[in-house]
């Protein structure tokens, strides 16, 4: 059936969004054609009823063909339009598809607010529609939060409101994403129930490629029951689906997911490997962190399983570091949105209204209500989870540094295990010749001795952490010999290339023993990043008392200096350049935390690149 001709009314509007929900599969021949039309209208900026309706109709075939960059653009001019009060009955869906594409593109803390209104916007005008695509914004957001349980509740209530609204736009997609919610938190049964569900609804509305990507979810779950003969069936099914779909639709990266565990099943294990590292290459960019190392840590697994041990260790790693970098960005936005959560508290008081409504309104009111819970529970979390962000920064190091050894002395070790069965068959057959029993021998050699060394690393780390100092702030005692503290710091801490330039007073009321640890952290921090690999240098020791009462003490190196976009982090734990290597990156913190707590002082790092690194404390010391 051919394309209609582009729409001039709202009424031709109506029929040509009637032409591609049929079908949905048209979407890919009505793209180009409503861009041409929206596009003068966007660059000319004329808000009309039409061109508002034209842009929804662009977004949804935009989602449909999974264009996300091109329509969270056209969104964005939309979103101006409404804020000058056009198109007032499309205010609250406006908005909550702007929530959604904040949330897409990883702003979470622009996206609470935008959410907010959207719930706001939608209570007021009765907007069901909008108030599914906000349900499925916080189901998102939470999802990139690795709540999981939130995740699950919010995208069920999208679904929900989502059917009522009898909409049949392209959001059904959102069971994929409740079904990766699920995957740690439902039994096999439950999430098969949500998969038969959603696949009738995908398979009404003709959207094949959907319903092709939610049976390769039935393959990975029959297979983890062992059903070999279920998931075949299942796999034929989905490559039926697949030919019925438009040659654009993303349907590849599923059945090559699901051919590859098939075949792992099967034990076609370097078969299986290879095609999964082709389909996480592919698709790592759209994968969400803990997508990413869910599927890393599997293929470690599988690795290992077949013998490719050093690849395993290739993948473990990668896995530590993408969960390591979305610890780290977690923490870094938890203040941001911890700030916005309150001032949207704030502004829900200001909001609030007391009127009572009809009884469809009321029912409205209280999903609204469940919904405005939930984001002051997200903004309980997030205020907790800013109180102790350094300390979750420190222990994901932590987690990193010990899993690395014990990750590797576990593959390891499993490689090996499943060299020394091999071994006696081999013997046993006769074909054995002495040079590949030698070699043989040396790989059971040398994978042992990488497995004591690798235990005996996370044993010293584990003792490295037990022995962190104690931050109990202590009443400054006798006068301290401040030369001959500084010189067993330097004894203690520094190597002979290095020179130690010395000018402090000879005696100073403080805590000898906290200043001792802190000149330690701070000397073995120059010798290790000034002047490594035992190049020469000189390091400068200076104190006064700047007033009564207070000591300022400074440490002063000629080294490279400090890369600028590690300043702003350098006193959080782990921020390092040589990160991996043992307890690097512990330093500046652990000397923060005892000038602070055990000195009562302050410290600060200034320092420009090619011109050293210069540490000052700021010390009580009464008379």
């Amino acid at each position: 059936m051919p394309n209609p001709p582009p729409p001039s009314t709202l009424a031709e509007l109506a029929a040509l969004r009637a032409h591609y929900t049929e079908q949905p599969d048209r979407a890919h021949t009505l793209l180009a054609p409503v861009q041409a039309q929206l596009q003068p209208l966007l660059e000319a900026d004329r808000e009309s009823e039409f061109g508002v309706e034209l842009g929804l109709l662009f977004i949804e075939l935009c989602l449909e063909t999974r264009r996300y960059s091109q329509g969270w653009a056209a969104l964005a001019q939309l979103v101006n339009w409404n804020l000058r009060g056009a198109a007032p009955q499309r205010q609250a869906l406006l908005q909550a598809l702007h929530a959604r594409a904040l949330v897409a593109q990883g702003r979470l803390d622009e996206a609470l607010p935008e959410i907010e209104r959207a719930l706001q916007l939608a209570q007021l005008g009765e907007e069901v529609l909008a108030w599914g695509y906000a349900h499925m914004a916080l189901g998102h957001f939470a999802a990139r939060q690795g709540d999981g349980v939130r995740a699950a509740e919010h995208l069920r209530e999208a679904l929900a409101l989502l059917q009522r609204s009898g909409n049949d736009g392209p959001w059904a997609h959102v069971y994929a994403a409740l079904i990766v919610a699920l995957r740690n938190l439902a039994s096999p049964a439950e999430r098969l129930a949500v998969i038969h569900e959603g696949k009738q609804v995908l398979l009404a509305q003709c959207r094949w490629a959907e319903a092709c990507n939610l049976t390769c979810e039935q393959i990975e779950i029959a297979l983890s029951a062992q059903r070999l003969d279920e998931a075949r069936a299942y796999l034929r099914e989905a490559e039926h689906l697949a030919r019925q779909a438009p040659p654009q639709a993303p349907v590849r990266a599923g059945l090559q997911l699901a051919n590859s565990s098939l075949l792992f099943a099967e034990g076609a294990h370097e078969a299986a490997i290879a095609l999964a590292k082709d389909w996480l290459a592919s698709v790592r960019e759209q994968l969400q962190p803990v997508d990413q190392v869910f599927f890393l840590e599997r293929l470690a697994r599988w690795q290992a399983q077949a013998g490719q041990a050093q690849e395993a260790l290739d993948s473990l790693a990668e896995s530590h570091r993408v969960a390591l970098a979305a610890q780290r960005a977690h923490g870094e936005g938890d203040l941001r949105a911890a700030r916005q959560a309150l001032e949207l508290a704030h502004e829900r008081q200001r909001r609030a209204q007391s009127e009572a409504h009809a009884t469809e309104l009321a029912r409205t009111n209280r999903r609204l209500q469940r919904a405005l819970d939930d984001l002051s529970a997200t903004q309980r979390q997030l205020l907790d989870a800013a109180k102790h962000a350094a300390l979750g920064r420190m222990l994901a190091g932590m987690a990193h540094e010990i899993n690395t050894p014990v990750g590797n002395a576990l593959t390891t070790a499993s490689a090996l295990e499943q060299l020394a069965a091999e071994l006696p068959r081999a013997l046993q057959g006769g074909q054995l010749r002495r040079s590949e029993l030698e070699r043989q021998l040396q790989t059971l050699h040398e994978g042992s001795r990488l497995v004591v060394t690798s235990l005996t690393r996370a044993s010293e780390l584990l003792g490295g952490f037990r022995d962190l100092p104690t931050l109990t702030r202590q009443e400054a005692g006798e006068p301290v010999d401040l030369p001959a503290l500084v010189r067993a710091a330097a004894q203690r801490s520094l190597p002979d290339t290095i020179r130690l330039q010395l000018a402090v007073p000879e005696r100073a009321r403080l805590d000898g023993e906290a200043l001792l640890e802190v000149l330690q952290q701070l000397l073995q921090n120059t010798a290790r990043h000034a002047y490594p690999q035992g190049q020469p240098g000189t390091v400068a020791v200076d104190a006064q008392f700047e007033r009564p009462g207070w000591l300022r003490l400074s440490v002063q190196d000629q080294g490279p200096g400090v890369p600028a976009e590690l300043l702003p982090q350098l006193f959080e734990p782990y921020a390092t350049s040589r990160f991996g290597q043992g307890r690097s990156g512990l330093g500046l913190f652990v000397s923060r935390a005892i000038v602070e707590q055990r000195l009562g002082g302050r410290i600060e790092l200034h320092s420009q690149p090619g011109r050293g690194c210069r540490v000052e404390l700021a010390l009580p010391a009464p008379a």
